[in-house]
């Protein structure tokens, strides 16, 4: 894997546009795409300024494919950044769905509330109505709407714990 391909690896990883890129290197995007399509070559100071926006080695980036790498076991390579960024993304959308399920559980529960108080109420003056004119009780059942919400925020839960399990694996 040439220079080019690492840089449009690591970019991808970031999730980031040439256009990006080039904007935080100062560089026109088509200079990022030449760089990836491997028509020219970035200069030194450009490959310093990448390897520190990226955090990875000179070496890492200049280093052919096939050259033995220098044997130190604490540097993260490309591949390593592109999962943990893959990682990242999946526990970024798992925090989320869980956070959107406990806000609709919630929600649904409280409104669900408000409508059987308010019910309640309405329940009183036609009791009212009751005694003096003609009105048969119909109660009104919410346990679907309970059992809705109470699921929405059972799955909630459950994606919350799933996040906070990888998250102290992971650690």
């Amino acid at each position: 894997m040439g220079i080019g391909e690492k840089i449009q690896k690591l970019r991808k990883a970031a999730g980031w546009t040439q256009e990006q890129l080039a904007d935080k290197l100062d560089v026109s995007r088509q200079t990022i795409s030449k760089w990836e399509l491997e028509t020219c070559m970035p200069d030194l100071d450009k490959v310093v300024l990448i390897s520190r926006i990226f955090a990875v080695s000179m070496d890492e980036l200049v280093r052919e494919e096939g050259e033995p790498a220098p044997v130190d076991s604490e540097k993260m390579t490309i591949e390593d950044i592109v999962r943990m960024n893959s990682r990242n993304r999946r526990m970024i959308f798992l925090a989320a769905s869980a956070a959107i399920f406990l806000l609709i559980g919630i929600i649904a529960f409280f409104v669900i509330s408000i409508m059987d108080s308010a019910l309640v109420s309405l329940e009183y003056m036609l009791y009212r109505y009751i005694t003096v004119g003609e009105y048969a009780y119909a109660p009104a059942d919410y346990f679907q709407a309970y059992a809705a919400a109470v699921v929405c925020g059972i799955i909630g839960v459950v994606l919350l714990g799933v996040y906070i399990l990888r998250q102290k694996k992971t650690s």
